[in-house]
């Protein structure tokens, strides 16, 4: 059995824009607020590295939805 990697498949990749849809420009993902840096003492940051070497750590506020770029657009795209 060979191994599986991403092939770039994408949701709903088999329908036509302009024709199954109506296609609308997204928000970006990244780059869209500037980011922040939570300012550590040297301690701190030496316990944290350690703590996130030992366990798995699991983001517990990742957005799953993209919102247009414009958001008047919402009601439509939803």
């Amino acid at each position: 059995m060979g191994r599986k990697s991403y092939n770039g498949y994408h949701s709903w990749s088999f329908l036509e824009p302009n024709k199954d849809y109506r296609p609308f420009k997204l928000a970006k993902e990244v780059g869209r607020v500037p980011s922040s840096k939570v300012e550590l003492s040297k301690v701190k940051e030496e316990r944290a590295g350690e703590f996130i070497e030992r366990h798995i750590l699991i983001s517990l506020h990742d957005h799953l939805q993209i919102y247009p770029e414009n958001p008047s657009e919402n009601f439509e795209y939803t």
